[in-house]
C-alpha cells in the first residue's frame, strides 16, 4: 500500500504580517502562527499513523512542524527530518534559509534530524536556485514513489 503523504503549510510567520518584513531572514512564527500550529495538531487526521515527518530546513517550518505534532516527537519518538528539497521555492529574503551550522546550532535540543541538509542550501543558486527547471527536479524527488499496479 503506498503511503498517504499531508502537506502542510508553515504557520503565520512574521514576514506574513506585513510586505515590509520580507526583509527578514529566515522569519520565525509569530504567537498566533503557534497557535496556529498546536491547533492544527489538535485536529489533524489520523495521528496515530504518522512515520515521518519532513520539514524545510527554514526556521518557521521546523517550528511548525515541532508544534503541531508535539505529541510524537521527541522521547524517542520521531524526528522532524529536515530536508531542504521542499523548500521556499522563490529568491525572497523571507523565503531564505540560514547556514546550516546556525540552524543546528538553534534546535540542537530538540528532535530535530539535519543529516540530509546540505552546506549550501540556503543559497538559492544551482540546485536551490528559484527557476522552473530546478524546482521541478526538486519536486520530482520530494513526490513519494507510487506501487506499480497489479
Amino acid at each position: 500500500m503506498s503511503p498517504i503523504v499531508h502537506c502542510v503549510r508553515h504557520a503565520q510567520g512574521v514576514h506574513n504580517l506585513s510586505h515590509t518584513n520580507h526583509h527578514l531572514s529566515d522569519p520565525e512564527l509569530t504567537l498566533l502562527g503557534e497557535e496556529q500550529a498546536r491547533a492544527l495538531g489538535a485536529r489533524f487526521p489520523t495521528l496515530d499513523n504518522i512515520q515521518l515527518i519532513l520539514s524545510s530546513p527554514q526556521r518557521r517550518t521546523i517550528q511548525t512542524a515541532l508544534l503541531a505534532f508535539s505529541s510524537h516527537v521527541g522521547d524517542d519518538s520521531l524526528q522532524v527530518v529536515a530536508w531542504p528539497e521542499v523548500q521556499e521555492a522563490s529568491g525572497l529574503i523571507c523565503d531564505t534559509g540560514r547556514d546550516l551550522h546556525d540552524i543546528q546550532a538553534e534546535f540542537e535540543k530538540l528532535p530535530v534530524d539535519f543529516v540530509l541538509v546540505e552546506p549550501g542550501w540556503h543559497i538559492k543558486q544551482g540546485k536551490w536556485a528559484p527557476v522552473a527547471s530546478r524546482l521541478l527536479e526538486r519536486a520530482q524527488l520530494a513526490r513519494p514513489v507510487a506501487e506499480p499496479a497489479t
